[in-house]
């Protein structure tokens, strides 16, 4: 959920810093424009963003707390002064904490999350301003450079699923479905994306993206 959560954020062209598990540099967090292979990515953390009202903090809360139970995902958006007034919420505690300011900032929190995650995830196109085949959303060019490389490849599915582990590793389902874009016929996908899944080579992760979707409308639908 986290490499997924980046991989917007980056498509966005928004500065992230990352930590990652086994990686020690001498910091906690690393600049970084692209995700390398294999990253087991623990938190993740963003300058401010191109609204210039909020900054966001995504990490695995049961891993900070040592707790047994996996996946626990936390998502702080940290707003700045200009945020706050934005967003209404008073100058002082006491105003702050009056329950109009707080609705009025959990109301820019739904915003604000859809327009930086959602609506690029599902409906904008990246930060480059080129009319061609990647300018789609997110999702969708992930599995279009897949998609790409079975072509150029002439089917290989091993060799590509290597080639783009990155993408794959969020999600098999972006495999999936590049597959059966590629291949003629569903028996022909099913086993292409079968062999790679034995091969070992690859970490298969499921359902990601389905729980990214349920999680989002939880939010925003309060």
């Amino acid at each position: 959920m986290l490499k997924l959560l980046a991989t917007i954020l980056l498509t966005k062209g928004e500065k992230l810093f990352i930590c990652a598990t086994g990686e020690r540099t001498g910091k906690r967090y690393e600049a970084v424009k692209c995700l390398c292979s294999g990253q087991n990515i623990e938190s993740i953390k963003t300058a401010q963003l191109s609204n210039s009202r909020v900054k966001l903090k995504l990490y695995d809360k049961s891993k900070e707390q040592n707790i047994t139970d996996r996946g626990l995902l936390r998502i702080e958006f940290i707003y700045s002064a200009r945020g706050l007034k934005v967003a209404r919420t008073g100058k002082t505690l006491a105003e702050f904490l009056n329950p109009d300011s707080i609705l009025s900032l959990l109301g820019w929190y739904r915003k604000d999350y859809k327009e930086l995650l959602i609506d690029c995830y599902w409906n904008n196109t990246d930060r480059y301003d080129l009319n061609d085949e990647y300018n789609v959303p997110v999702y969708e060019e992930m599995i279009t450079v897949i998609y790409n490389d079975l072509v150029s490849h002439e089917g290989q599915p091993l060799s590509v699923a290597l080639i783009n582990k990155n993408l794959i590793e969020i999600d098999y389902e972006l495999f999936r479905r590049a597959c059966k874009r590629y291949y003629p016929k569903l028996n022909s996908a099913q086993k292409a994306w079968r062999r790679v899944q034995k091969s070992g080579e690859i970490q298969v992760n499921t359902g990601v993206i389905d729980e990214f979707v349920s999680i989002s409308r939880q939010i925003i639908n309060g």
